[in-house]
């Protein structure tokens, strides 16, 4: 990008560039428990990804209030994690559940593919986790 001569070259980071990518897929970006983060992306080892199934119903709080679904956590996306053996040649993608497992491997091959990167694919468990919210203490 930068040009001979020039003193200032432009970088963003992975997690910044690989979010923007997630978000125009209409996925939504969180932590690695799955707690939905929507502020700004900022530079990270990680990204966990919510996934809104259209297969699920709306939920209905005493029978009549309509409620909020929660979204399916596909797992988590690490940029750098010595335990995982995840390095900025070898990216870890840590995912949840069997019935989502083709369509993490097609995100999975995208983002290979775009960002010319090699990532290891990792069912965690068979079944599929949801979103988490995080409480006024902190928990989750």
């Amino acid at each position: 990008m930068s040009k001979e001569g020039e003193l200032v070259e432009f970088q963003e980071a992975t997690s910044v560039k690989v979010g923007r990518f997630l978000v125009s897929k209409e996925l939504v970006l969180a932590n690695n428990v799955g707690v939905a983060d929507d502020g700004p992306l900022v530079e990270s080892n990680s990204l966990g990804i919510l996934y809104t199934d259209p297969e699920t119903k709306p939920q209905k709080y005493l029978g009549f209030i309509p409620k909020k679904s929660k979204r399916i956590f596909l797992g988590t996306l690490w940029f750098k994690n010595e335990q995982l053996s995840a390095t900025q040649e070898n990216w870890f993608f840590e995912t949840y559940g069997n019935k989502y497992a083709e369509f993490v491997r097609e995100l999975t091959e995208e983002i290979a593919s775009i960002f010319k990167i090699k990532i290891t694919l990792y069912l965690k468990q068979e079944e599929p986790k949801i979103e988490a919210h995080q409480t006024a203490d902190n928990s989750y």
